[in-house]
């Protein structure tokens, strides 16, 4: 693994490319990290007086889509 819980790493593919976060949950099982704020995904569910109708969750990314702070970008 190249990332590690506590790293800044930039999204370099997706509807997140570009956006920049902190891992704060690493899957080595299944090559996935959890970046802090990003690709949040929402679940719709029937509301009622006490709650509101829409859960925002946090989802997974894979590892591959992910530049960290130590790896070096080469352009040819």
């Amino acid at each position: 693994m190249h990332v590690r819980i506590g790293d800044t790493v930039q999204v370099i593919a997706g509807r997140e490319k570009g956006k920049v976060g902190e891992v704060t949950r690493l899957f080595k099982h299944n090559s996935t990290v959890i970046v802090k704020d990003l690709n949040l995904k929402s679940k719709h569910k029937k509301g009622t007086d006490d709650e509101p109708g829409e859960i925002v969750m946090v989802s997974k990314i894979s590892i591959e889509l992910v530049f960290g702070p130590h790896m070096m970008l080469c352009i040819y």
